[in-house]
Protein backbone atom coordinates (compact mmCIF):
# COMPACT_ATOMS: atom_id res chain seq x y z
CA UNK A 1 0.00 0.00 0.00
CA UNK A 2 1.61 3.34 -0.86
CA UNK A 3 1.68 6.14 1.32
CA UNK A 4 -1.75 7.99 0.60
CA UNK A 5 -2.78 11.46 2.23
CA UNK A 6 -5.66 12.32 2.91
CA UNK A 7 -8.09 13.80 0.24
CA UNK A 8 -11.23 15.38 2.14
CA UNK A 9 -13.20 12.99 1.65
CA UNK A 10 -12.50 12.78 -2.08
CA UNK A 11 -12.32 9.05 -3.23
CA UNK A 12 -9.02 7.71 -5.00
CA UNK A 13 -8.48 6.57 -8.45
CA UNK A 14 -6.64 2.94 -8.54
CA UNK A 15 -4.45 3.16 -11.85
CA UNK A 16 -2.99 -0.18 -11.83
CA UNK A 17 0.05 -0.84 -13.89
CA UNK A 18 -1.34 -1.10 -17.61
CA UNK A 19 -5.13 -0.83 -15.95
CA UNK A 20 -4.40 -4.86 -15.71
CA UNK A 21 -7.09 -6.22 -13.62
CA UNK A 22 -8.15 -10.01 -11.92
CA UNK A 23 -9.77 -10.75 -9.53
CA UNK A 24 -7.21 -11.73 -7.39
CA UNK A 25 -5.38 -8.57 -7.19
CA UNK A 26 -8.44 -6.90 -6.40
CA UNK A 27 -8.86 -9.30 -3.18
CA UNK A 28 -5.30 -8.51 -2.29
CA UNK A 29 -5.79 -4.40 -2.22
CA UNK A 30 -9.28 -5.34 -0.33
CA UNK A 31 -7.32 -6.73 2.36
CA UNK A 32 -4.23 -3.95 2.15
CA UNK A 33 -7.24 -1.43 2.26
CA UNK A 34 -8.61 -3.18 5.29
CA UNK A 35 -4.87 -3.28 7.10
CA UNK A 36 -3.93 0.18 5.91
CA UNK A 37 -7.23 1.36 7.58
CA UNK A 38 -6.97 -0.05 11.05
CA UNK A 39 -3.09 1.37 11.25
CA UNK A 40 -4.20 4.69 9.68
CA UNK A 41 -7.77 5.75 10.31
CA UNK A 42 -7.37 8.70 8.68
CA UNK A 43 -7.43 7.64 5.50
CA UNK A 44 -9.65 4.86 5.62
CA UNK A 45 -12.56 6.98 4.06
CA UNK A 46 -10.52 7.81 0.75
CA UNK A 47 -9.29 3.84 0.71
CA UNK A 48 -12.78 2.27 1.10
CA UNK A 49 -14.14 4.73 -1.40
CA UNK A 50 -11.70 4.33 -3.92
CA UNK A 51 -12.54 3.62 -7.46
CA UNK A 52 -10.78 1.63 -10.35
CA UNK A 53 -9.92 2.97 -14.18
CA UNK A 54 -10.12 0.54 -16.92
CA UNK A 55 -10.16 0.49 -20.31
CA UNK A 56 -13.74 0.31 -22.09
CA UNK A 57 -12.35 -2.50 -23.96
CA UNK A 58 -11.85 -4.89 -20.84
CA UNK A 59 -15.43 -5.19 -20.19
CA UNK A 60 -17.00 -8.18 -20.96
CA UNK A 61 -20.30 -6.01 -22.67
CA UNK A 62 -18.14 -2.40 -22.44
CA UNK A 63 -20.77 0.16 -21.46
CA UNK A 64 -22.88 2.80 -23.75
CA UNK A 65 -21.10 5.43 -25.27
CA UNK A 66 -21.20 8.49 -22.45
CA UNK A 67 -21.77 6.46 -19.58
CA UNK A 68 -18.52 5.91 -18.32
CA UNK A 69 -18.84 4.94 -14.76
CA UNK A 70 -19.88 1.13 -13.79
CA UNK A 71 -20.02 -0.92 -10.59
CA UNK A 72 -17.90 -4.07 -11.20
CA UNK A 73 -19.77 -7.52 -10.78
CA UNK A 74 -18.78 -9.70 -8.45
CA UNK A 75 -17.76 -6.78 -6.11
CA UNK A 76 -20.75 -5.36 -5.73
CA UNK A 77 -19.35 -2.02 -4.19
CA UNK A 78 -16.42 -1.42 -6.37
CA UNK A 79 -16.93 1.64 -8.56
CA UNK A 80 -15.11 1.25 -12.42
CA UNK A 81 -14.64 4.24 -14.49
CA UNK A 82 -14.16 2.90 -18.37
CA UNK A 83 -11.40 5.18 -20.39
CA UNK A 84 -12.75 6.10 -23.93
CA UNK A 85 -9.59 3.97 -25.85
CA UNK A 86 -10.30 6.50 -29.24
CA UNK A 87 -10.28 9.28 -27.76
CA UNK A 88 -7.42 8.64 -25.20
CA UNK A 89 -5.11 7.59 -27.88
CA UNK A 90 -6.16 10.61 -30.01
CA UNK A 91 -5.29 12.98 -26.93
CA UNK A 92 -1.50 11.07 -26.25
CA UNK A 93 -1.14 10.38 -30.00
CA UNK A 94 -3.36 11.46 -32.95
CA UNK A 95 -2.52 13.96 -35.28
CA UNK A 96 -6.23 15.22 -34.95
CA UNK A 97 -6.57 19.23 -34.70
CA UNK A 98 -8.21 20.42 -31.60
CA UNK A 99 -11.15 21.37 -33.29
CA UNK A 100 -11.61 17.68 -35.01
CA UNK A 101 -10.81 16.30 -31.59
CA UNK A 102 -13.92 18.42 -29.96
CA UNK A 103 -16.34 17.27 -33.04
CA UNK A 104 -15.34 13.98 -31.84
CA UNK A 105 -15.80 14.81 -27.96
CA UNK A 106 -19.54 16.32 -29.37
CA UNK A 107 -20.61 13.17 -31.64
CA UNK A 108 -20.11 11.12 -28.56
CA UNK A 109 -23.45 13.06 -27.30
CA UNK A 110 -24.27 14.00 -24.04
CA UNK A 111 -22.84 11.55 -20.50
CA UNK A 112 -19.31 11.48 -18.82
CA UNK A 113 -16.32 10.21 -21.21
CA UNK A 114 -12.96 9.71 -19.35
CA UNK A 115 -9.54 10.51 -21.42
CA UNK A 116 -6.71 8.93 -19.62
CA UNK A 117 -2.94 8.22 -20.73
CA UNK A 118 -0.11 7.69 -18.91
CA UNK A 119 2.32 10.40 -18.59
CA UNK A 120 5.08 9.39 -20.47
CA UNK A 121 2.48 8.95 -23.49
CA UNK A 122 1.62 12.61 -23.14
CA UNK A 123 4.80 14.21 -22.90
CA UNK A 124 6.00 11.98 -26.49
CA UNK A 125 7.72 15.12 -27.86
CA UNK A 126 7.81 18.83 -26.60
CA UNK A 127 5.03 19.96 -28.86
CA UNK A 128 2.72 17.60 -26.86
CA UNK A 129 1.78 19.68 -23.44
CA UNK A 130 0.35 23.14 -25.92
CA UNK A 131 -0.96 20.65 -28.33
CA UNK A 132 -3.08 19.40 -24.58
CA UNK A 133 -3.55 22.79 -23.45
CA UNK A 134 -5.46 24.20 -26.59
CA UNK A 135 -7.84 20.76 -26.59
CA UNK A 136 -8.81 21.62 -23.09
CA UNK A 137 -9.32 25.34 -23.56
CA UNK A 138 -11.25 24.35 -26.79
CA UNK A 139 -13.58 21.87 -24.89
CA UNK A 140 -14.01 24.05 -21.94
CA UNK A 141 -14.74 26.98 -24.54
CA UNK A 142 -17.01 24.63 -26.45
CA UNK A 143 -19.08 24.13 -23.29
CA UNK A 144 -17.70 20.48 -22.15
CA UNK A 145 -17.12 20.44 -18.67
CA UNK A 146 -13.70 19.05 -18.02
CA UNK A 147 -13.06 17.98 -14.32
CA UNK A 148 -11.69 15.02 -12.82
CA UNK A 149 -13.29 11.72 -12.20
CA UNK A 150 -16.24 12.22 -9.86
CA UNK A 151 -18.03 8.85 -8.70
CA UNK A 152 -21.99 8.90 -8.90
CA UNK A 153 -24.14 7.85 -6.52
CA UNK A 154 -25.06 4.79 -8.17
CA UNK A 155 -23.89 3.01 -11.53
CA UNK A 156 -25.15 0.02 -13.54
CA UNK A 157 -23.21 -3.38 -12.96
CA UNK A 158 -20.68 -4.35 -15.84
CA UNK A 159 -18.36 -7.25 -15.35
CA UNK A 160 -14.67 -6.56 -15.96
CA UNK A 161 -12.77 -9.69 -18.11
CA UNK A 162 -9.89 -11.38 -15.96
CA UNK A 163 -6.60 -11.23 -16.80
CA UNK A 164 -7.13 -7.75 -19.17
CA UNK A 165 -5.25 -4.92 -19.68
CA UNK A 166 -5.78 -1.22 -21.64
CA UNK A 167 -2.22 -2.10 -23.55
CA UNK A 168 -3.01 -5.09 -25.22
CA UNK A 169 -2.12 -6.25 -29.25
CA UNK A 170 -5.35 -4.97 -31.12
CA UNK A 171 -4.86 -7.83 -33.61
CA UNK A 172 -5.32 -10.26 -30.75
CA UNK A 173 -8.38 -9.03 -28.74
CA UNK A 174 -10.96 -11.64 -28.79
CA UNK A 175 -15.03 -9.91 -29.57
CA UNK A 176 -12.84 -6.52 -29.33
CA UNK A 177 -11.93 -7.13 -25.42
CA UNK A 178 -8.52 -7.23 -23.82
CA UNK A 179 -6.30 -9.58 -22.42
CA UNK A 180 -2.65 -10.07 -21.13
CA UNK A 181 -1.39 -11.31 -24.57
CA UNK A 182 1.33 -8.59 -24.54
CA UNK A 183 2.70 -9.53 -21.22
CA UNK A 184 2.57 -13.18 -21.73
CA UNK A 185 3.23 -13.96 -25.07
CA UNK A 186 0.13 -16.41 -25.36
CA UNK A 187 -3.40 -15.97 -26.61
CA UNK A 188 -5.35 -16.92 -23.69
CA UNK A 189 -7.95 -17.86 -25.96
CA UNK A 190 -6.33 -20.76 -27.38
CA UNK A 191 -2.73 -20.77 -25.53
CA UNK A 192 -0.78 -20.42 -28.20
CA UNK A 193 2.09 -18.81 -28.63
CA UNK A 194 2.15 -15.32 -30.69
CA UNK A 195 5.09 -13.30 -32.80
CA UNK A 196 5.36 -9.91 -33.96
CA UNK A 197 7.72 -8.30 -36.14
CA UNK A 198 10.67 -7.00 -34.87
CA UNK A 199 13.72 -5.13 -37.70
CA UNK A 200 11.65 -6.32 -40.25
CA UNK A 201 11.53 -10.13 -39.04
CA UNK A 202 9.06 -12.04 -37.33
CA UNK A 203 10.11 -12.56 -33.07
CA UNK A 204 8.17 -14.97 -30.92
CA UNK A 205 7.27 -13.74 -28.26
CA UNK A 206 7.59 -16.98 -26.09
CA UNK A 207 10.92 -15.50 -24.35
CA UNK A 208 8.09 -13.33 -22.56
CA UNK A 209 6.82 -16.72 -21.02
CA UNK A 210 9.87 -18.10 -20.28
CA UNK A 211 10.85 -14.55 -18.60
CA UNK A 212 7.54 -14.82 -16.49
CA UNK A 213 8.87 -18.24 -14.78
CA UNK A 214 12.18 -17.16 -14.37
CA UNK A 215 10.79 -13.77 -12.45
CA UNK A 216 8.37 -15.68 -10.44
CA UNK A 217 10.82 -18.02 -9.64
CA UNK A 218 13.60 -15.62 -8.54
CA UNK A 219 10.89 -13.64 -6.67
CA UNK A 220 9.76 -16.84 -4.73
CA UNK A 221 13.12 -17.74 -3.82
CA UNK A 222 13.89 -14.50 -2.38
CA UNK A 223 10.45 -14.17 -0.39
CA UNK A 224 10.84 -17.51 0.75
CA UNK A 225 14.80 -17.19 1.94
CA UNK A 226 13.90 -13.55 3.69
CA UNK A 227 11.35 -15.14 5.92
CA UNK A 228 12.82 -18.21 6.14
CA UNK A 229 15.76 -16.31 7.84
CA UNK A 230 13.35 -14.20 10.21
CA UNK A 231 11.89 -17.30 11.07
CA UNK A 232 15.92 -18.58 12.36
CA UNK A 233 15.82 -15.37 14.51
CA UNK A 234 12.55 -16.15 16.56
CA UNK A 235 10.93 -13.68 14.76
CA UNK A 236 7.38 -13.28 14.81
CA UNK A 237 4.63 -11.87 12.32
CA UNK A 238 7.72 -12.75 9.39
CA UNK A 239 5.48 -10.76 6.62
CA UNK A 240 5.14 -7.47 8.73
CA UNK A 241 8.46 -7.45 9.82
CA UNK A 242 9.89 -8.17 6.21
CA UNK A 243 7.55 -5.38 5.13
CA UNK A 244 8.91 -2.87 7.71
CA UNK A 245 12.97 -4.08 7.27
CA UNK A 246 12.23 -3.06 3.48
CA UNK A 247 10.48 0.14 4.72
CA UNK A 248 13.09 0.93 7.24
CA UNK A 249 15.54 0.43 4.13
CA UNK A 250 14.10 2.41 2.09
CA UNK A 251 14.21 5.48 4.13
CA UNK A 252 18.13 4.35 5.19
CA UNK A 253 18.65 4.12 1.48
CA UNK A 254 17.15 7.54 0.53
CA UNK A 255 17.90 9.62 3.60
CA UNK A 256 18.83 12.65 2.87
CA UNK A 257 15.05 12.90 0.62
CA UNK A 258 13.49 11.51 4.02
CA UNK A 259 15.09 14.27 5.88
CA UNK A 260 14.39 16.74 4.09
CA UNK A 261 10.96 16.56 4.19
CA UNK A 262 10.64 16.28 7.61
CA UNK A 263 11.78 12.63 8.62
CA UNK A 264 13.67 12.08 11.94
CA UNK A 265 17.45 10.96 11.50
CA UNK A 266 15.99 8.30 14.45
CA UNK A 267 13.44 6.88 11.46
CA UNK A 268 16.20 6.53 8.93
CA UNK A 269 18.36 5.04 10.78
CA UNK A 270 18.76 1.11 10.25
CA UNK A 271 20.33 0.01 12.75
CA UNK A 272 18.00 1.39 15.40
CA UNK A 273 14.97 0.43 13.30
CA UNK A 274 16.41 -2.98 12.67
CA UNK A 275 16.66 -3.00 16.66
CA UNK A 276 13.08 -1.64 17.15
CA UNK A 277 11.96 -4.90 15.18
CA UNK A 278 14.22 -7.50 15.79
CA UNK A 279 15.66 -6.14 19.37
CA UNK A 280 18.97 -8.41 19.39
CA UNK A 281 17.76 -11.44 17.43
CA UNK A 282 19.65 -10.71 14.41
CA UNK A 283 23.20 -9.16 13.49
CA UNK A 284 22.53 -5.74 11.73
CA UNK A 285 24.75 -6.64 8.84
CA UNK A 286 22.73 -9.78 7.73
CA UNK A 287 19.52 -7.57 8.63
CA UNK A 288 20.30 -5.17 5.92
CA UNK A 289 21.93 -7.78 3.26
CA UNK A 290 18.33 -9.16 3.77
CA UNK A 291 16.99 -6.21 3.32
CA UNK A 292 18.56 -4.74 0.17
CA UNK A 293 18.17 -8.26 -1.23
CA UNK A 294 14.22 -7.62 -1.21
CA UNK A 295 14.08 -4.14 -2.11
CA UNK A 296 16.07 -5.04 -4.90
CA UNK A 297 14.15 -8.10 -6.16
CA UNK A 298 10.89 -5.49 -5.68
CA UNK A 299 12.86 -2.91 -7.69
CA UNK A 300 13.27 -5.18 -10.25
CA UNK A 301 9.64 -6.17 -10.78
CA UNK A 302 9.08 -2.57 -11.37
CA UNK A 303 9.26 -2.08 -14.65
CA UNK A 304 8.51 -4.78 -17.19
CA UNK A 305 10.40 -5.53 -20.27
CA UNK A 306 7.70 -7.64 -21.72
CA UNK A 307 5.86 -4.50 -22.55
CA UNK A 308 8.12 -4.43 -25.67
CA UNK A 309 8.46 -7.42 -28.39
CA UNK A 310 12.41 -7.78 -27.75
CA UNK A 311 13.85 -8.98 -25.10
CA UNK A 312 17.41 -7.11 -25.95
CA UNK A 313 16.83 -3.52 -24.18
CA UNK A 314 17.75 -1.83 -21.15
CA UNK A 315 14.85 -2.32 -19.07
CA UNK A 316 15.48 -6.73 -19.35
CA UNK A 317 19.05 -5.35 -18.17
CA UNK A 318 18.22 -3.45 -15.46
CA UNK A 319 15.52 -6.30 -14.27
CA UNK A 320 17.74 -8.89 -14.54
CA UNK A 321 21.09 -7.07 -12.97
CA UNK A 322 18.80 -6.37 -10.01
CA UNK A 323 17.51 -9.61 -9.57
CA UNK A 324 20.64 -11.13 -9.78
CA UNK A 325 22.12 -9.03 -7.01
CA UNK A 326 18.83 -9.75 -5.03
CA UNK A 327 19.36 -13.25 -4.98
CA UNK A 328 23.12 -12.69 -4.22
CA UNK A 329 22.16 -10.16 -1.24
CA UNK A 330 20.12 -13.00 0.40
CA UNK A 331 22.71 -15.40 -0.48
CA UNK A 332 25.25 -12.99 1.76
CA UNK A 333 22.76 -13.13 4.69
CA UNK A 334 22.48 -16.71 4.28
CA UNK A 335 26.10 -17.27 4.50
CA UNK A 336 26.49 -14.55 7.78
CA UNK A 337 23.63 -16.42 9.11
CA UNK A 338 25.69 -20.03 8.72
CA UNK A 339 23.40 -21.59 6.23
CA UNK A 340 25.97 -22.16 3.38
CA UNK A 341 23.46 -24.90 1.56
CA UNK A 342 20.96 -21.97 1.11
CA UNK A 343 23.18 -19.43 -0.22
CA UNK A 344 24.74 -22.55 -2.67
CA UNK A 345 20.64 -23.17 -3.49
CA UNK A 346 20.21 -19.50 -4.49
CA UNK A 347 23.43 -19.82 -6.67
CA UNK A 348 22.32 -22.71 -8.30
CA UNK A 349 19.00 -21.06 -8.79
CA UNK A 350 20.61 -18.30 -11.04
CA UNK A 351 22.45 -20.66 -12.83
CA UNK A 352 19.14 -22.53 -13.77
CA UNK A 353 17.31 -19.01 -14.61
CA UNK A 354 19.19 -16.27 -16.47
CA UNK A 355 22.83 -17.73 -17.12
CA UNK A 356 21.52 -20.34 -18.49
CA UNK A 357 18.27 -19.21 -19.99
CA UNK A 358 19.14 -19.91 -23.81
CA UNK A 359 18.76 -23.38 -22.61
CA UNK A 360 15.59 -23.64 -21.64
CA UNK A 361 14.08 -24.57 -24.76
CA UNK A 362 16.51 -27.55 -24.59
CA UNK A 363 15.66 -28.54 -20.76
CA UNK A 364 11.58 -28.96 -21.95
CA UNK A 365 10.40 -26.38 -20.53
CA UNK A 366 8.07 -25.61 -23.14
CA UNK A 367 6.71 -28.78 -23.99
CA UNK A 368 3.19 -28.20 -22.72
CA UNK A 369 3.26 -25.02 -25.44
CA UNK A 370 4.47 -27.41 -28.46
CA UNK A 371 1.23 -29.90 -28.39
CA UNK A 372 -0.13 -27.56 -31.42
CA UNK A 373 2.97 -27.06 -34.38
CA UNK A 374 3.92 -23.37 -34.32
CA UNK A 375 6.60 -21.81 -35.49
CA UNK A 376 6.73 -20.02 -32.54
CA UNK A 377 7.01 -22.84 -30.43
CA UNK A 378 10.37 -24.33 -32.24
CA UNK A 379 14.05 -24.10 -31.25
CA UNK A 380 14.93 -22.20 -33.99
CA UNK A 381 12.37 -19.23 -33.41
CA UNK A 382 13.51 -19.45 -29.43
CA UNK A 383 17.32 -18.97 -30.35
CA UNK A 384 16.05 -16.27 -33.09
CA UNK A 385 14.69 -14.53 -30.66
CA UNK A 386 17.38 -13.92 -28.12
CA UNK A 387 19.87 -13.22 -30.87
CA UNK A 388 22.09 -10.25 -29.45
CA UNK A 389 21.40 -6.84 -30.60
CA UNK A 390 24.87 -5.56 -29.82
CA UNK A 391 27.02 -8.66 -31.53
CA UNK A 392 29.63 -5.87 -31.87
CA UNK A 393 30.10 -5.80 -27.75
CA UNK A 394 28.56 -8.91 -26.64
CA UNK A 395 27.46 -12.51 -28.66
CA UNK A 396 25.81 -13.26 -25.19
CA UNK A 397 21.84 -12.92 -24.75
CA UNK A 398 20.62 -10.41 -22.88
CA UNK A 399 19.65 -12.37 -19.86
CA UNK A 400 23.20 -13.55 -19.59
CA UNK A 401 24.93 -10.39 -20.76
CA UNK A 402 22.93 -9.48 -17.50
CA UNK A 403 23.78 -11.79 -15.16
CA UNK A 404 27.87 -11.30 -16.05
CA UNK A 405 27.45 -7.52 -15.29
CA UNK A 406 26.07 -7.98 -12.33
CA UNK A 407 28.80 -11.07 -11.10
CA UNK A 408 32.02 -9.07 -12.71
CA UNK A 409 34.71 -8.66 -12.04
CA UNK A 410 35.03 -12.52 -10.40
CA UNK A 411 31.77 -13.81 -11.15
CA UNK A 412 32.44 -14.76 -7.43
CA UNK A 413 29.22 -16.39 -5.58
CA UNK A 414 28.87 -16.09 -1.37
CA UNK A 415 30.11 -19.13 0.16
CA UNK A 416 31.23 -20.64 -2.78
CA UNK A 417 33.17 -20.99 -5.86
CA UNK A 418 32.38 -18.85 -8.72
CA UNK A 419 29.89 -19.18 -10.93
CA UNK A 420 31.02 -18.88 -14.32
CA UNK A 421 34.77 -16.85 -15.55
CA UNK A 422 33.91 -12.89 -16.17
CA UNK A 423 36.28 -11.60 -19.03
CA UNK A 424 34.27 -9.05 -19.65
CA UNK A 425 31.25 -7.03 -19.47
CA UNK A 426 29.12 -4.97 -21.36
CA UNK A 427 25.86 -3.19 -20.32
CA UNK A 428 24.81 -2.14 -23.66
CA UNK A 429 21.73 -3.50 -25.61
CA UNK A 430 19.43 -2.97 -28.55
CA UNK A 431 17.18 -0.27 -28.63
CA UNK A 432 13.51 -0.10 -27.45
CA UNK A 433 11.23 0.44 -30.35
CA UNK A 434 10.12 3.93 -30.34
CA UNK A 435 13.07 5.77 -28.96
CA UNK A 436 15.27 4.40 -31.65
CA UNK A 437 13.88 7.54 -33.99
CA UNK A 438 15.76 9.89 -31.44
CA UNK A 439 19.09 11.63 -32.17
CA UNK A 440 21.09 9.31 -30.75
CA UNK A 441 25.09 9.27 -31.04
CA UNK A 442 24.97 5.73 -31.67
CA UNK A 443 22.14 4.80 -33.20
CA UNK A 444 22.68 1.04 -33.65
CA UNK A 445 22.39 0.05 -29.99
CA UNK A 446 21.74 1.69 -26.54
CA UNK A 447 25.23 2.27 -25.39
CA UNK A 448 25.31 2.41 -21.04
CA UNK A 449 27.62 5.35 -20.44
CA UNK A 450 29.00 6.15 -16.77
CA UNK A 451 27.19 9.03 -14.71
Amino acid sequence: MPILQRTEGRPIGLWLPEAAYSRETMDSFRESARQASLEQDSISDSIQTAYLIADARQFAHPPAVGQAWARVESTEVLLAIARDHHLSGEFAFGATTTSEFLASVRSRGNGSLLVANDLESLLANPMQADRFESIVHSLREGGVHVVPPIPPGNAPMFALVDNSSWSDYDDTLSRGITSDTRWTGLRRSDGLVVSRIHRNQPISQLWKHAFTLATERVETAVRRDALHLLESVGATRRPHVLRRLAVAYGRHWFRDHYQAQGVSTNETDFGRSTEDLLGSKVDVEIAGFLARGYVLMLMGTRSDPRFWDNPDTRVTFQNVVLLVQSLRDLAEANVRAKDPGRAAALGRLLRATFLEFADWHARGEFAALQNVPSWETTEAAWYSSLESEVPERSPADVMKRATMFALAPAGEWPGGDPLLSVEETVADTGHIAGEAHGEWKNPRWCEHGPG
